[in-house]
């Protein structure tokens, strides 16, 4: 069993409108939100689990692409299905498999999330993680 879990999007949380105009590339990690889940990893010990469509594409190269942001090996313990049903229904297999004292989603949005919506900590895709989101997602994680 897991005490932490962080359900994490990556477009919209931490590639973000900012990021993407600064560097011309759809694919930019934005710094600032990039220092914020650092933060939220520190502060509260969580694991990390991929629900971003980047999933679709393989998660070596993504984890790898994560390592070289600074993430530590480990702190990603792996990926939601791909199911039809929606991300929130992805969330809940995966929960079923994998249970957790505590979880937050982190998303820019919240249309698929159903069952899982209460825990959902909303970004905006302009600016993605923020100190102020962080420190939602700390209390919640932490309380």
């Amino acid at each position: 069993m897991f005490s932490k879990i962080l359900f994490l999007d990556i477009d919209g949380v931490l590639v973000t409108g900012e990021s993407m105009a600064l560097t011309k590339s759809p694919h930019a990690f934005g710094k600032g939100p990039l220092s914020e889940l650092h933060r939220i990893l520190d502060a509260t010990g969580c694991k990390i689990v991929i629900s971003s469509t980047w999933r679709f594409q393989g998660m070596d190269n993504l984890v790898k692409e994560l390592w070289v942001l600074g993430l530590r090996v480990g702190e990603i313990v792996g990926a939601t299905p791909i199911l039809e049903t929606g991300r929130g229904n992805e969330i809940l297999a995966w929960l079923g498999k994998n249970p957790a004292e505590k979880f937050v989603v982190v998303d820019d949005e919240s249309h698929e999330l159903g069952p899982v919506s209460s825990h959902l900590v909303q970004t905006d895709l302009t600016t993605g993680l923020t100190p102020e989101l962080a420190a939602k997602i700390i209390e919640a994680l932490n309380a």
